[in-house]
């Protein structure tokens, strides 16, 4: 029964690291967001379009460029659910097993929320988080 209960914490815990890396890897990666700007260059005769020269730029921007600082917020809802969840395995009451599922579902459903944008990257901490939550609840 020990062993089960090693296991979630080990599972818990491995969800709190996939939840910080996915979180730091949308953080530092420049290249976010790619945007094109077109630029028209020279003034166009009448009869006659080759006169003008297009050129079109494509721009990477950052998480933090595109949101600014809070942006960092929706980014704080993972941490703070798997680092809860991991901590409800340190309870002896049945509360922790509450808490514990409480928390798988409320990051199923941020994944699922943000699922365009950055809750696909979160599926891996989540289905860890799911494995902790079935091993606490089932086999200890």
């Amino acid at each position: 029964m020990e062993k089960f209960k090693t296991i979630a914490k080990i599972t818990a815990a491995l969800s709190v690291l996939l939840v910080l890396a996915v979180t730091f890897y949308i953080v530092l990666k420049p290249d976010f967001y790619a945007g094109q700007s077109e630029t028209i260059i020279g003034k166009p005769l009448p009869l006659r379009e080759t006169s003008t020269k297009q050129i079109s730029k494509i721009e990477y921007r950052s998480y933090l460029e595109v949101n600014g600082l809070s942006g960092l917020i929706p980014l704080a809802i993972p941490i703070i659910l798997s680092l809860f969840g991991f901590w409800a395995l340190f309870w002896k009451a049945k509360t922790g097993k509450v808490i514990i599922w409480v928390s798988v579902i409320l990051l199923i459903l941020f994944s699922f929320l943000a699922m365009f944008s950055i809750g696909l990257g979160y599926i891996p901490a989540v289905i860890a988080m799911i494995i902790a939550a079935i091993f606490n609840s089932f086999f200890a």
